[in-house]
């Protein structure tokens, strides 16, 4: 027997100069990815060894009675969940908080910006609030920032877009504002996955004439068949988010995988965009 899982490639040493204002968050997104690759990795092993049997017990009334094993993910895996969307989350905030303490300002009040809409998006760039109120500490901390950096709101709002879309649309900028939003869960309770129904691809039967087709089916975890299986089926599972978040439902792997993708070309659009601020700012390098 075979089980299979989404894999996130094996990620490599992430060089840059020291001395660049955005090394550090370079190093937050290189440990989620460190910890996006152990998730997988984890999981991959536990269901390589776990045993999943299909059981070949003739039933008189439907045929042939085939079953395999249900599967929980194991807490590590949880873990290096949890750890890679606060890393991601925390990448995003040394971008600005980097800039700030650059430019003199405290950083203590400086977070990522991000929001449901874009309206409100853009309201975090003023000094007064929607209801005409003057904004004060943190609610102040991006207008104050932006001063010193003309042309970072229309960087965060124009290209990178954090909010969530109404129709649903996973964007990359909607995917940022899912995963900064999960790291609050993450914060009170664990993001235990949920395993899905296995795929079983490409199982071969036998007929009462010896001939043999193939066929992929879903469900479970019991099926039944008036012929034998015959060979080695591959059994497939997968993870889906299951806490109620932005990412419920999302496939767990993947959406990590595309969340990470999503913060590195923030960092790089940071990079480009203040190359003239940080003189050693010169990409990402992968050895």
């Amino acid at each position: 027997m075979k089980s299979i899982a989404f894999k996130i490639p094996k990620y490599h040493h992430l060089s840059n100069d020291k001395r660049s204002i955005f090394y550090e968050s370079e190093l937050k997104y290189h440990w989620a990815y460190r910890s996006a690759y152990f998730a997988s990795l984890t999981w991959e092993n536990y269901i390589k060894h776990h045993i999943s049997v299909i059981n070949n017990k003739e039933n008189p009334a439907k045929g042939f009675a085939y079953s395999y094993d249900h599967v929980d993910a194991p807490a590590e895996v949880s873990l290096y969940i949890g750890d890679c969307i606060r890393c991601m989350r925390t990448s995003l905030d040394y971008l600005v908080a980097s800039l700030a303490r650059e430019a003199n300002i405290d950083d203590s009040q400086i977070i990522f910006p991000f929001s449901e809409t874009l309206e409100n998006l853009r309201d975090s760039f003023t000094d007064v609030s929607a209801n005409g109120k003057k904004k004060h500490g943190r609610q102040l901390a991006m207008f104050n920032l932006q001063k010193s950096y003309p042309g970072l709101d229309k960087l965060i709002i124009d290209q990178i877009q954090p909010f969530s879309r109404d129709h649903g649309s996973i964007t990359s900028g909607d995917l940022l504002w899912r995963v900064i939003t999960s790291d609050a869960i993450d914060k009170h309770r664990l993001m235990t996955p949920r395993v899905t129904n296995a795929k079983i691809n490409s199982i071969k039967f036998a007929d009462g004439s010896g001939l043999i087709g193939e066929f992929t089916i879903t469900g479970g975890p019991a099926f039944y068949s008036s012929s034998p299986i015959v060979g080695n089926p591959e059994i497939e599972y997968d993870l889906l988010f299951d806490m109620p978040s932005r990412l419920e439902g999302l496939p767990v792997m993947q959406t990590l995988a595309d969340a990470l993708d999503a913060v590195l070309g923030t960092i790089m659009k940071f990079k480009m965009h203040f190359k003239n601020v940080d003189q050693y700012s010169t990409g990402a390098k992968f050895n």
